[in-house]
This record gives structure tokens, sequence and C-alpha cells, in this order.
């Protein structure tokens, strides 16, 4: 039996740095179990990129394919296995066994071959879910670089020596310098130690590769188009393996294995009319075609809003069979809609959004996508706000914008996804908080998905988000976050990095190893703390199917989910780790939206102008200047009951008499007349002229939420130090209001009363 876990002497270990040379590792563990002609393979896979094999014509056009989208990727984006990467013991097994035999056969071929040989090794794989055990094992080990991990141990020994100290002399407070500096003999032993428990880590990352790899596997051999002849020739195993009773195909045995947190239950759909359909729903059943035009208000007629025609119920029966089968599941995805994760909790801003998609003459169906925690009386009211005749609006505000925004008020195609049987029970608490997004990733129906967060304000018609260059491109649109100062050590990226597909993958099995495109964008080649904002997302699930499937998976590492906040770097980073790097960001990142700061009282002859908001807001990368959506509401501070603390905060309670008035400026909408896209927070300029030091600042106050944009810094010309500031007219902030005020539904009239 192959065994993985190197030995302490066998491992370069860089003291300077705190971190293993895992590409001693990664060569010592291919070279030794890999024979000459699989080996040679990926190696002129790399060589051919890395030294000129791919001719110079075929070279430029792919960089400048990837910078002329929009690509975060530096301009020598070219193909190449990182450092970092750590092989797969079964691949290692495979090539053991079958040595040049295994890289020439067909890929249906390899596809049984691969999980034959996981049964032939243990009858067993894949049944008892080892992901306690591996979080269990990663947590002994250091989760930090060596020089942190030596400040640690520091504090601790002195903590030690002082709670010693005490009991020896019956006393609560020992010398103020006491006990002193850490002697310096026992750094050589804090750096072994630190050796030993970095050790303890490679098990559980191996562990981790090897779960990853079956994934990765499994949806190359059969989740794709073209997968049947390895579906056809993974039956053939069916005489030599004993399955279970509550299976009958060797791929419903293997898919169980391989994501042991599906229940096999199916989701259940329920339309505002109270129509069930158990199973894959197609959505063209009940929705007719239209012309998604906008009504303008008829100058002759108070309310001309159009026809309304309601779409006829039809009888539908699912595209699935009675259980959930991947493959089924991704075949079946259809249409294209709105999905959101709710519970009871979130049903104002889901009310204020229902009322905000009718405005924005919202066409597209939407499903809210729940665990049983979305009360009847929620969703009875829910349906109320969206399948009403009565419209509601601000009389004062609609009356400066009625001429510029549609008059259609569409009743919205709402449906509530049942998802609460579609996970296994075990696996329950692997998908809370945050992770509840995923739970609504993968069960509702659409294929073209808008997925957002309860709190978000689109300001544009949501069909239009599929019509931007990144969606068109890709058939994907993420948001980058603010570019702050913050960094993640090295070591929590080159985590990631180990994850990534590498030569191995793409000889074996053609699984696209990651390239600079994943390996040197902002988080993994910076360290940047954040790289993405995940209050919208859009993406074609059957083309993004793996790293959705992924993206689960890692989900259930503590080792992933401690290293990222909440679920949004994971998005892009399954993805990348499924072997799909088909992608693609929003130019810019995140702006800060509200109105400027007055510049009068600013320092004097300030070259850069000040937005202090609560509010990341993001701006198309198509023209540069339409606002898309603004996150966390519309009030300047969404966290109820902070004034009070606020007012004690000298940065938060200056440009405020009492208590009073900061609670009334948290509880007032915010007016949007202007954005800034601060510089690239890696760019710091100290100076002494009163001019800001870096991009973002954050004040501390609105429970930490409220940061300061400047689109200078340091007084600089250099186009690096200089961000974007966009000032909207009158009209445009206008409509802004309109569109916030209406999602917080204070003051509102029915418009049939309204009399302009």
């Amino acid at each position: 039996m192959v065994t993985m876990k190197p030995k302490v002497n066998s491992v370069a270990f860089d003291y300077k740095s705190g971190h293993y040379n895992y590409k001693f590792y990664k060569l010592r563990t291919v070279f030794r179990y890999a024979k000459a002609f699989v080996v040679l393979s990926a190696l002129y896979i790399v060589c051919r990129h890395l030294f000129g094999m791919v001719s110079e014509e075929d070279l430029s056009r792919e960089v400048q394919h990837r910078a002329d989208n929009g690509f975060d990727a530096p301009e020598d984006s070219v193909l190449r296995m990182d450092e970092a990467a750590v092989t797969s013991t079964h691949y290692v097994r495979l090539l053991d066994k079958f040595t040049e035999s295994f890289a020439s056969k067909p890929l249906d071929d390899k596809c049984v071959l691969f999980f034959d040989e996981l049964y032939k090794q243990d009858g067993d794989w894949g049944l008892v879910d080892k992901t306690a055990d591996v979080n269990k094992e990663y947590a002994l080990g250091p989760y930090e670089c060596l020089e942190e991990y030596i400040k640690r141990r520091g504090k601790e020994w002195k903590e030690e020596r002082k709670e010693e100290w005490k009991k020896q002399n019956k006393a609560e407070t020992p010398p103020k310098n006491f006990p002193g500096n850490v002697p310096e003999k026992m750094v050589p032993q804090f750096e072994q130690d630190y050796l030993e428990l970095k050790e303890l880590v490679l098990e559980p990352e191996q562990q981790m590769v090897d779960s990853i790899v079956q994934v990765r596997v499994f949806d190359q051999c059969f989740l794709r188009d073209n997968s049947g002849p390895s579906l056809k020739k993974l039956e053939g195993l069916k005489n030599n393996i004993e399955l279970d009773k509550q299976v009958t195909t060797v791929y419903q045995d293997v898919e169980r294995r391989i994501f042991p947190w599906l229940s096999s239950e199916l989701p259940t759909f329920k339309r505002w009319d109270g129509t069930l359909v158990k199973g894959m729903l197609q959505i063209s059943d009940y929705i007719d075609a239209y012309e998604d035009k906008d009504i303008v208000r008829d100058p002759q007629y108070k309310n001309a809003f159009g026809e309304r025609v309601e779409p006829a119920s039809k009888s539908h029966a699912s595209t699935v069979g009675d259980s959930f089968l991947l493959k089924d599941w991704r075949n079946s995805m259809n249409g294209r809609g709105i999905v959101l994760s709710v519970a009871d909790k979130y049903k104002t801003e889901i009310l204020g959004l229902i009322r905000l998609f009718r405005a924005l003459n919202n066409k597209l169906p939407i499903q809210f996508v729940h665990k049983g925690d979305l009360s009847a009386a929620a969703q009875k009211e829910i349906i109320e706000a969206a399948r009403s005749d009565d419209i509601y609006i601000l009389p004062e505000v609609y009356g400066k914008v009625s001429d510029q925004v549609p008059q259609n008020f569409p009743k919205q195609e709402v449906w509530f996804v049942d998802a609460s049987k579609c996970i296994n029970k075990a696996y329950g608490k692997s998908f809370n908080s945050y992770a509840n997004k995923m739970i609504a990733l993968l069960f509702n129906s659409f294929d073209e998905i808008m997925m957002m967060d309860a709190d978000v304000l689109p300001l544009i018609k949501p069909n239009n988000f599929f019509h931007t260059g990144p969606y068109e491109r890709t058939q994907t649109i993420f948001f980058k976050d603010r570019y702050v100062q913050a960094k993640k050590q090295v070591e929590v990226t080159d985590f990631f990095k180990k994850l990534m597909p590498t030569a191995i993958d793409d000889a074996l099995f053609g699984i696209p190893r990651a390239t600079n495109f994943t390996l040197e964008n902002r988080f993994l080649g910076k360290q940047s703390a954040h790289l993405m904002e995940a209050g919208v997302v859009l993406m074609k699930r059957s083309t993004h199917f793996a790293g959705l499937l992924m993206m689960v998976r890692l989900n259930m590492y503590k080792a992933v989910t401690e290293k990222i906040w909440g679920e949004k770097e994971l998005f892009w980073i399954s993805q990348s780790v499924a072997g799909n790097e088909n992608y693609e960001f929003n130019k810019y990142d995140t702006a800060s939206a509200g109105a400027l700061t007055p510049q009068e009282t600013r320092p004097k002859n300030s070259l850069s102008h000040e937005l202090c908001s609560t509010h990341p807001s993001h701006v198309s990368g198509d023209d540069n200047h339409t606002l898309l959506w603004i996150n966390s509401g519309i009030k300047y501070c969404k966290v109820k009951n902070v004034w009070e603390k606020d007012f004690n905060k000298k940065q938060c309670k200056k440009k405020y008499k009492s208590i009073e008035d900061l609670k009334e400026k948290y509880s007032t909408p915010i007016r949007v007349s202007s954005v800034i896209i601060p510089p690239n927070g890696d760019r710091i300029i100290n100076n002494d002229i009163e001019e800001p030091v870096k991009g973002w600042v954050a004040t501390g106050c609105c429970n930490s939420y409220l940061y300061c944009a400047y689109d200078v810094i340091g007084g600089s010309a250099d186009p690096r130090d200089q961000g974007i500031l966009i000032q909207y007219d009158n009209a445009t902030a206008d409509r802004f209001d309109y569109f916030g005020q209406l999602w917080l539904s204070e003051g509102t009239v029915k418009l049939s009363e309204y009399s302009s």
C-alpha cells in the first residue's frame, strides 16, 4: 500500500518563511511513484507552455483575449503548474499499477478504471465520511506562519510563568516586568514544535485533495454531455460490486459515496396560486413569451399601465425520476430567473424587493428557496405584494420620476421552493448561515440564475444583468469586494493553491489545470484578504455545475471556511478547483455610494473627495457609469440600536449634537448622488499635507460597516493613486431615491389614488 505521509526530515522546511517547500514534496511524490511515460506526458504539457512550444501567435492571442475581456490576470498569463500542488493518492495507485497504458486509454475506460480501483482498494470507500476526522486532525496543526506562531507561543510561555509565580507567591499580581522576554534558547524549540505540527496537517490536506479529485473526475466522466459511454461501461462493474438495497445502479452508488450530503429527495415547488410540482419544474409551462418593453407614462391618463396578460396554469410532469440524480438534475435545468435563499427573518427585505421588482418592470420568475423556515404567513404576505392589483408609490418622489421610470408594475411570478428534505439530515449543520445559499444554488430549477441577497437593491431591470459583457462572454458575472489593505498570510494562499487542478489532472483526465488567471489574481497572487462580494451572482448553472458541487465539498472543511469570510470567495475558488476558469468579474472593484462630504468641511485645497457610506455598490464595467446595484439596504446604517454606542465614539459623533440626531441620521435613507471607486488597496501614500493615505478608511461606526472612500490618495498625480468619482445628475439621483424608498415602503399610497 502506498503511504503518502512524508517524514519530517524528508520535506524541505524553510525556517525563514515558516512553511514547507512543497515543490520538493510534489516532485518526490511524482517521481517516486509515476512511471516514465505519464510523467513525461505531464512535463511535456508544462514545458510546452513554459518553454515556447506554443507559437507566439497563439500565446499572444490567449493573453490578449483575457486582457480584452477584463480578466484579472497579469500580462504573462501562461499556463503553469503551481509549486504548492499535491498529487492524489489514487492517481499514484493508478500510475503505479497501469504505467503508461493508463494515460493512453480512452477517457471512458479511464473513468471506469478510476472507480473500479477505488472499489478494489476499499469496498467501503466513501461510505464512512472522514470529513469530521479531517477537520479534527487539521485543527491540531498551526494556523499561522512561523513568525506568528513563535509570537503566540511566547505569549503563552509568559502567561504560564505568571501563573506559576502567583501560585508560588500566593499573590494576584506579579511584578510589572515579570517574566521579561522569552529566553533565546526557547525559540529553536518553538521552531521544532512548529515543524512537527505542520506535519500533522499534511495528511488531512492530502485527504482533502483526494476527495476533491473524486469530485473533479466524477464531473469529467459522468456529468458532461458526452458521458454516455462512460456511464454504460460503469454499469459493467455491477457484477463485481455488492450494491446496497438503496441503489439500483453503479452510478447511483458512486454518486452517494462522493456526495453523501445528498438525501436523494427532490425539492417541492409551490407557485403563488397553490400549484405544486415535485421534482424539476419546467418554468416555460407557466410563463408565456413576452415582449420585455417598459411602458412609459401616457400624460393623457394617470395610470396607463398597459394590458396585463396572466398566463394560464398548465399541468406538468417532472423531467427527473422519483429520486435525485445529479446528471438528470443538471440536464433538466431550464429557463432564466431570480433566486433568493430566504427565511422568515428576511421577510421585510423580501417585501421591499418585490416592490422594487415591480417598479423595475421585472418579468423574470422568482424562486424563494427555504428549508421549511419560511412560514405560510410570510409566504401569504409575499404573494400579496407580488400579485396585488394595488400599486404603492411615494407621492413626493414619484412626482419627480414618473416620466422616467417604467409604468408596467407587472405582477411577479413567484415560487416557493422547499428544499428541507434534499439534504441528508446528518449534514444539516453544514448548511447553516451563509451556507444556506448553497442549497438555493443547487435546488432551484433555473439554468440561468441571478442569485441575490435580500438586502440588495438592483437599480436596473434584472434581465439586463444577463446582457452585461462578462455574462455574455462567460455565462457568469461576479462582483469584486472593496480592495482594502488587509492581507492573507501566504500559508492561506498556499493552501488554496494545493487544491487546484495540476498537470497530472490534465494529462490523465483532461481536466484543465489552474493558470495564472487563478493563481495570480489578487487573492492568491497578492494575498489580498478579499476578492469577491457575493450579494449578486449571475451564472449559467449547467456550464458551471461542477463548481457548485465543489463549493459544497469545500464548505465541509474547516480548513477552508476558517480562511475566508462567509461563502463569498467560494464562488470563484470552487470553479477553479473544479477545473473551470471560464468566469469573469465586473471590471471595477466595489464603490462607495451616497453623498460626497462637503469640500468646505475637509482640509483646505484637498485634491481628494470623500464619500462615507455603509453601502457597497457596483458600477458597470461596460459603460463605466451605470450604477448596477447597492448592498446593505438603503438606510444610512442598517444595524439597529447602535447609535447610543456610536455616540460615545469621537469619530462617529463629531457631526451630531445628540444621540437623537445620530439615531435620526442612521434611520434615514441615503440619497445616492455620487459614487467613489478608490485606488487599489495595495497603494499607500504617507504624507503630511492632510491627504488620505489610502483609498478605504474604516471608521468603526455603524458596527464597523461605515467606510470612508477617497478618489485620490496622498495628493498624488500618479494614475495608480487615483480612483474614479462619478457624480449623477438630479434626475438620476431622484430615480435612485424612488427605488430606494419603495424598497423601504415608508409613507406609500396607492397609485390609483395618486394625483399629480
